[in-house]
């Protein structure tokens, strides 16, 4: 007789499904190889499995869907790459707490009720439209929801939750690589799951940016007419999105803005811009959740759901443009710090654990964290760490520092860089190495001889 598929908790795949791709990698593509590796660990080989003949295999194999989906949602998983099914440093972590405790078959003989395994996950990845039915509090499915694989205490998220709940917008900043933009991303990813907004809309702000990308201005048509084209920031109210701007300091905020930043501070404003009937394009806040644009009095309405999320780097602050008093008053900060050296040696020796890193390397890239003069984000040592698992030779060391260490360190005092330089020399695996180290920092800083003498 064969086993009933309906009687297996699609729990009961996680930590089997999360174990295979470790085994194969840490990421694999979807296909024969996970699935036979998957079947091991359920307790399925050679046992006589439900069988979907049309496409000549088990079907056991689509509730993988629905688990990596499951997975994803939690930060265990990296949904991020089409056909590749890719473990996060907090699914590793899972694998070291719970395998040993996992057997074939230890499974409870009924159906996990969840609100998670009642919904295809092909509908929830989609953004979805706007419909009437909208929560008026913003409440996320979990925390970890929010955070997925970054690193990061449940203090800035509570505070990312509060503002979005408080009617404001908000800015997260932070060190480079420590996850701001993903965290951005989730937290538009919830607001769109728990039907707090229609979907979001992520953009990267430029230094040429002014009033025609964020609200519009007039483009010809194919007869030579001017019509008003929207620009960003009123497609996102029109469609009942949040509007994430990445790197939101790279814009010159006052001229891109212009007049959204009375909109930001509550009041409606007119615009210098007529539509195709000739009516006064304006913005006004509407009496509800929703955002939407009215054609017949060419009015955009802010709803009460509408939000911009800027991220900024503060390594940045003082390169970039300077936001304004003004801006930023409209606006709720986040700091999203660099996680502890306790926490960035957790996630390296997770490696070692797994098989994927050796002690050596794993001690030499503790050391690098000590001395590097700016603070790494989780994001580089991940990049680090992946480096090393593609290529193991025993020039990697020097590879990753050159990819991923050395562009985080402009602006810094040529006496920092050198000084870096000559602590991680010993690492380094070769004399010929430190010189091209040199070389490499003497071009991209303008470094000379001399200051290396003087260190």
């Amino acid at each position: 007789m064969s086993i009933q598929i309906s009687k297996i908790p699609r729990k009961a795949y996680e930590l089997p499904l999360l174990k295979s791709i470790l085994e194969l990698g840490g990421a694999t593509p979807v296909g024969d190889e996970l699935y036979r590796l998957v079947s091991d660990k359920m307790g399925f080989t050679g046992k006589e499995m439900d069988y979907d003949p049309v496409h000549a295999r088990p079907t056991w194999i689509y509730e993988l869907q629905w688990v990596r989906y499951l997975l994803v949602r939690r930060g265990e998983m990296d949904g991020s790459q089409k056909g590749v099914w890719k473990i996060t440093e907090k699914g590793r972590e899972r694998v070291r707490l719970e395998w040993s405790g996992f057997s074939p078959f230890s499974f409870i003989p009924e159906e996990i009720q969840s609100d998670e395994s009642d919904v295809p996950p092909e509908t929830e990845l989609v953004e979805g439209t706007v419909t009437e039915d909208f929560v008026s509090t913003f409440r996320p499915v979990s925390l970890d929801a929010i955070k997925g694989q970054i690193l990061i205490d449940d203090l800035p998220v509570n505070q990312i939750i509060t503002i979005v709940n408080a009617n404001r917008n908000l800015i997260l900043t932070g060190p480079p690589g420590t996850g701001k933009t993903t965290i951005a991303v989730n937290t538009g990813e919830q607001a769109l799951k728990t039907k707090f907004v229609s979907g979001y809309v992520v953009t990267t702000a430029t230094s040429d940016w002014t009033t025609f990308d964020t609200i519009g201005g007039y483009m010809p048509e194919s007869d030579s007419r001017l019509v008003f084209h929207a620009g960003i920031v009123l497609r996102t109210i029109a469609e009942n999105k949040w509007l994430i701007i990445d790197e939101i300091n790279r814009a010159d905020v006052d001229k891109a803005f212009g007049q959204l930043l009375t909109i930001l501070s509550g009041q409606g404003v007119d615009l210098p811009f007529l539509d195709k009937l000739g009516q006064p394009i304006r913005i006004r806040h509407a009496k509800g959740l929703t955002s939407f644009y009215d054609q017949q009095s060419a009015t955009y309405f802010v709803g009460d759901n509408w939000r911009i999320i800027g991220t900024m780097n503060t390594f940045d602050k003082n390169s970039l443009f300077a936001l304004s008093y003004a801006f930023m008053r409209r606006f709720g900060f986040v700091h999203i710090n660099s996680p502890s050296t306790e926490q960035l040696h957790s996630i390296i020796y997770g490696r070692v654990k797994d098989g994927h890193l050796n002690t050596s390397l794993a001690e030499r890239l503790k050391r690098l964290l000590a001395v590097t003069p700016r603070e790494l984000g989780p994001a580089i040592i991940i990049d680090i760490l992946n480096y090393f698992q593609e290529r193991p030779d025993s020039d990697a060391f020097f590879e990753s520092i050159v990819a991923y260490i050395l562009p985080q360190f402009e602006g810094l005092p040529i006496e920092a860089i050198t000084g870096f330089a000559n602590q991680v020399a010993s690492d380094l695996g070769s004399k010929q190495n430190e010189i091209r180290l040199q070389r490499y920092l003497g071009e991209m800083f303008d470094i000379k001889s001399a200051d290396w003498q003087s260190v």
